[in-house]
This record gives structure tokens, sequence and C-alpha cells, in this order.
């Protein structure tokens, strides 16, 4: 039954991430993840995926203090050192020590750092495609089936946004 309600709140939250590379700014498409990440917290903590919450947990402060603008190199390292250190020891603790289980670290992390140095929401995009790739495993892994599902939308949604915009770049820059 867990599962169920877990892949219930999932999608709701991965409807979420999908429309978020539509965010015409930064502030936008990390405000929309909030939502996302808040939602996948919890299926995550349904499903028993230590990792997951604790992943979706420090995403909700990162995506909070890009959002904000408070998105220092200082808080941004620090919110790094605190996910990877408080996942290591989750999965040793409940003895899921995979890298299944490291995924949502590993692919949070990284882009944590790209979408920190990001000055772009082309950037921002990029960064969340390859994460969602990650995360698509780890979802598959935990039965969570929806989010899996969506993962590939949001990245379908965010390859379609980076061409949109190379288009309209490359259209802008042939009518000057």
């Amino acid at each position: 039954m867990n599962t169920v309600i877990a892949n219930i709140i999932s999608f709701i939250g991965e409807v979420v991430l999908a429309i978020s590379p539509l965010g015409k700014t930064k502030k936008q498409i990390l405000t929309l993840q909030i939502v996302d990440c808040t939602l996948n917290a919890l299926a995550c903590l349904l499903v028993g995926s230590v990792t997951g919450v604790i992943t979706n947990t420090a995403c909700i402060v990162r995506n909070y203090l890009g959002a904000s603008g408070k998105d220092t190199q200082k808080n941004i390292t620090a919110l790094c050192i605190i996910m990877a250190v408080s996942s290591i020891i989750s999965v040793v603790v409940v003895k899921q020590f995979t890298l299944i289980a490291l995924l949502p670290t590993i692919a949070t992390v990284r882009y944590t750092v790209y979408s920190y140095k990001a000055k772009e929401a082309q950037s921002v995009r990029k960064a969340l495609a390859v994460s969602l790739i990650l995360w698509f495993i780890h979802d598959i892994w935990f039965m969570l089936i929806t989010s899996a599902v969506m993962d590939i939308i949001g990245i379908a949604t965010a390859v379609f946004s980076m061409r949109r915009e190379k288009i309209n770049d490359s259209v802008r820059s042939n009518s000057r």
C-alpha cells in the first residue's frame, strides 16, 4: 500500500518537475523544484529510500538558496558536504550500501554544483537532464514507477527547452 501511495505523491511531484524547465528564469525553475522535492521526499520515505529522503530534503534547501539569491559558494559547499556525509552514514546504518542507493546523492551533488555555477536557465536545464537520468535508475530500483516515467518526460522537456532556446537564439542572431 505504501508503494501505491508513494507513486501517487511522486506523480504529482514529477509533473511539477517536468514543467519546471519551462520556467523563464532560474528562480521560477528552482521554485517549482522545491514543490517537487517536498513531495518526492515523502514518497522516498514511504518506499524506504533513506538517501532519497536526505537528498530531496537537501534539494529543498538548495533550491530555496538558489531562488532567493543566497546560494553562495560557502552555503552550497556546506550543503553538498552535509548531504554526502549524511547519505553515506545513512546507507551504512540501514545497510543499503549500494551504488543505486547513492545515485540520488551523486545526481544531486552534481546538479547542485552545476546549477550554482549557472548564469542562465539553459545551463540549469542541461544539469537537470543529467540528474534526471541518474534519478530514473534509482526510481526504477525502488519501484517508484510514476517517478521513473516522469523522469523520462522531464528529460524530454529539458531537451526540448534547450533545443527551443537554441533555435530562438539563432533566430535572434540572424535578425540583427
